[in-house]
């Protein structure tokens, strides 16, 4: 998996309502990351990278560069299950930011912290899922 793909969840550990634990962390957000995988014009996988769900149900965050190339896409949920149903909602180039859609009922959304109440030196919390079975942080 090359680094360009790689979609990294950084929530402010100290801009939450209160800190944080990593395990705590991990416990109440692990849930809210997924992976998208793009697929050929015969539907086998290319490439995964890691995508969240955010506000809305059925509603992730991820990469653009990656989708804009593919022929195909695949969600696997965070409870392993998998749909070719997406939608593509809303991308930036630019930012490398796209928003997807697809039918996941009970998905939890990530909680983010507020950009606005962090500062340098504060701890930051990577999420992502290198693999389907499992929520990696740093």
């Amino acid at each position: 998996m090359s680094l360009r793909t790689i979609l990294l969840v950084l929530i402010p550990a100290l801009a939450l309502a209160q800190p944080k634990s990593l395990p705590d962390i991990i416990e109440a957000n692990g849930k809210a990351v997924g992976l998208v995988a793009t697929l050929d014009t015969e539907g086998n996988y290319q490439e995964k990278f890691a995508c969240f769900f955010a506000g809305p149900p059925g509603v992730l965050v991820t990469a653009y560069q990656p989708i804009s190339e593919a022929d195909g896409l695949e969600v696997i949920l965070p409870d392993g299950k998998k749909t070719r149903e997406v939608s593509v909602m809303a991308v930036d180039p630019r930012k490398d930011i796209a928003i997807l859609k697809v039918a996941a009922a009970g998905a939890p959304a990530i909680t983010l912290g507020d950009s606005d109440r962090t500062r340098t030196g504060d701890t930051v919390v990577v999420l992502s899922r290198p693999q389907a079975t499992f929520t990696s942080a740093t």
